[in-house]
């Protein structure tokens, strides 16, 4: 039984292996070998929490950016 409004376990498992596949291309376009401990420690992140890897991942990528300049 599942409360009310909650989504089915199929559809949640599902928006989070998007999340994780869409982590991933991000990652290979910033240069993070795929397959490396980095990689999969973001891609495990991502699966787990989901939007609040990628507010991590864009304050990095930021951060970055800022110092090279």
């Amino acid at each position: 039984m599942r409360a009310a409004g909650s989504l089915p376990l199929g559809v949640m498992l599902a928006v989070h292996v998007v999340e994780a596949a869409v982590m991933a291309r991000r990652l290979a376009r910033h240069s993070v070998p795929v397959g490396s401990a980095l990689w999969a420690m973001w891609v495990g992140s991502t699966f787990l929490e989901g939007a609040g890897a990628f507010e991590r991942l864009n304050a990095l990528i930021e951060e970055g950016e800022k110092k090279e300049h």
